[in-house]
């Protein structure tokens, strides 16, 4: 080895000291230190579900169950967290228990997930999907409430936030294809439930606004399920849920069917997610141009799109290439859902808005998808069933644009 390259080494090794020093003494500002806690939450949040939810159906399979057993299993989730959300969302709201509610949850669902490559028949998985359900079905809504809080009058940069969620994805995801091919399905739960405990340290880095007087779960879940506003939205909710489902659940069966390699499917998956850091970066202008409703309505008609392209070929580049296209998809409906919940939500319900709107996407409307998927792959492949997604998101997204043109104008929150 040269005898030149250690110094080269210790003066990088300085540079790279003076760097992460600077890059402290910034973060002891109050607004930076604020905006750091969240993002790496959401960075070891989202890389605990980059590392096994891809694959669940996929060791569903390795053990045995079948495509109706499968359908169950991956409605189950969604159904309990649809009771589940906006309880523990109205309970946490009701009672400004939020930490001790969000470290409760991380905690459980952290040693669940360690045990769960002991489970191998129906009765014991469903128990565990619906224990995990109930502790894991908080912390989303708690943790973007928090955010937007914390943001204060910068709210509209919660997607540069969440940028750090996607990141996590992104390094997970192709991560866990590696571990996986080596060490097998099995290893992407432990890794996950090391993800979870580290986001309950972060975790208790979150300030929780106080705002707003006390309100009773039943009262606040009403209040928003009366409003017309929210109705109409919800409905957006729910059709994307669907779309989620059939895309979290069922691609990289997807990708098996079609003769890819699992550690291509670490690839695909942080292809997609790499696509949508430019987006995430820049959505507060795209929240200030379109409104919240409006990156809901342009989210929907990019998942009816990507199905569609799914459904017409299934060769890997061309995949990979399909996969850019969730760049205008699942980050621009977060920033939009979060920033209409937080917008809209009545005074002291801030938790129960967000609950609402998670309930209706990843409950009902994942729930409806995952089970609605798991019964089509009865007789069709997941490429026929992705057309058949696609035609369905679209054919709503035309309902819901022209029930929006029979009511009231949107307000100002968009």
């Amino acid at each position: 080895m040269p005898p030149t390259r250690p110094s080269g080494r210790r003066a990088l090794s300085c540079r790279g000291a003076l760097r992460l020093v600077s890059i402290l003494l910034i973060c002891n500002e109050e607004p930076i230190v604020k905006k750091i806690w969240p993002f790496s939450f959401y960075f070891l949040y989202y890389a605990a579900f980059a590392c096994y939810m891809p694959y669940l159906v996929l060791y569903y399979r390795q053990i045995g169950f079948s495509g109706t057993q499968i359908g169950v299993l991956t409605a189950i989730s969604p159904l309990v967290g649809l009771v589940a959300t906006p309880l523990l969302t109205g309970y946490a709201d009701a009672t400004r228990r939020y930490r001790l509610i969000m470290s409760l949850s991380l905690a459980g669902c952290a040693v669940l997930l360690a045990f769960l490559p002991a489970i191998r028949t129906l009765l014991p998985m469903l128990l565990f999907l619906v224990a995990y359900t109930v502790l894991g079905a908080p912390i989303s809504s708690l943790a973007d409430n928090a955010t937007m809080s914390m943001l204060g009058e910068q709210r509209e940069k919660y997607g540069r936030i969440r940028l750090g969620g996607t990141l996590g994805w992104a390094v997970a995801a192709t991560v866990a294809g590696l571990v996986i091919q080596r060490f097998g399905l099995q290893a992407s739960f432990w890794c996950a439930s090391g993800m979870f405990l580290l986001g309950l340290l972060i975790s208790q880095g979150f300030v929780f606004g106080q705002s707003g007087p006390k309100a009773s779960i039943r009262s606040g879940i009403k209040t928003l399920l009366t409003d017309r506003n929210w109705v109409l939205v919800l409905f957006l909710a729910l059709v994307t849920g669907i779309g989620f489902a059939a895309l979290n659940n069922y691609f990289t069966l997807y990708l098996e069917q079609a003769g890819i390699a699992r550690s291509w499917m670490g690839v695909a998956l942080t292809v997609a997610t790499v696509a949508e850091i430019p987006v995430m970066f820049f959505s507060n202008r795209l929240l200030q141009r379109f409104q919240a409703r409006g990156l809901l309505i342009l989210a929907l008609a990019v998942f009816s799109l990507r199905f569609f392209l799914y459904a017409i070929s299934q060769d890997l580049v061309v995949i990979l290439i399909f996969q850019v296209i969730n760049a205008l998809a699942f980050p621009v409906y977060m920033v939009g859902a979060v920033s209409f919940a937080f917008n809209n939500a009545p005074p002291g319900l801030g938790a129960t808005a967000q609950g609402v709107m998670g309930m209706m996407t990843f409950g009902i409307g994942s729930a409806a998808g995952g089970l609605i998927g798991g019964l089509l792959l009865g007789f069709m492949t997941v490429r026929d069933m992705y057309a058949i997604v696609s035609g369905v998101l679209l054919f709503s997204l035309l309902v819901y644009l022209l029930l929006q043109r029979r009511s009231a104008p949107p307000d100002a929150h968009g």
